[in-house]
């Protein structure tokens, strides 16, 4: 019955997305047509995630004790993408993150993702992302079709179940893999806040 009550939630968060973007092409662009890309053999590249049927990007934060528990599961959803010909990239927010911090965490965690640096919080504004951790899954044109909680393993009062019931990002990834209608989060994610970026006119909301 939970399973059940996820889906019409997902449900009705699809149908306010459909009203809200009637066309495909108002919604947001995730990723700007030039990104550095930091992979975890410590190699740099440049340019948007060509030639992939999409993307999945994790909005993280290496000191975020609910975003670090979450990483089993990202894990796991990560090779999910990466057998299903998605770019998978760890977006890492906070201005005070190096690079060399970003790379390492991901490997800590053994997350086997490339990482990418957002201290301007370019993606995170463009993703609507104010709050970590979340993923993205973006089409070939950057145009976001998912964005919010992991599962609902974290309450919103931070209570953290035994076992997630409804497993959000796994049921939208593998809708849009199998190029079937994804559905929304079936609620608010639980985290930290991101830091307010350098030189920020006002504080993020």
């Amino acid at each position: 019955m939970k399973l059940k009550w996820c889906w019409r939630v997902g449900v009705l968060f699809l149908a306010t997305l459909v009203l809200a973007f009637p066309d495909p092409a108002q919604r947001a662009v995730v990723l700007p047509a030039q990104v550095s890309v930091q992979g975890l053999s410590g190699a740099e590249t440049t340019g948007r995630w060509p030639k992939h049927r999409g993307a999945l990007l994790f909005f993280l934060d290496r000191e975020c004790p609910v975003s670090n528990g979450y990483a089993p599961e990202m894990a796991r959803l990560a090779q999910l993408a990466h057998n299903g010909k998605l770019a998978v990239l760890g977006i890492y927010s906070d201005p005070s993150t190096t690079i060399q911090e970003a790379v390492r965490h991901a490997k800590e965690h053994a997350l086997g993702i490339d990482v990418v640096l957002d201290h301007a919080q370019r993606l995170a504004t463009a993703s609507g992302v104010a709050i970590v951790p979340q993923a993205v899954i973006a089409d070939p044109e950057g145009r976001i079709v998912y964005r919010g909680r992991i599962n609902d393993q974290y309450t919103p009062d931070g209570t953290r179940r035994l076992m997630a019931t409804c497993n959000d990002l796994r049921n939208a990834l593998e809708a849009f893999l199998a190029n079937k209608p994804v559905p929304q989060a079936g609620g608010k994610p639980f985290g930290c806040p991101l830091p307010t970026p350098p030189n920020a006119a006002s504080p993020r909301k």
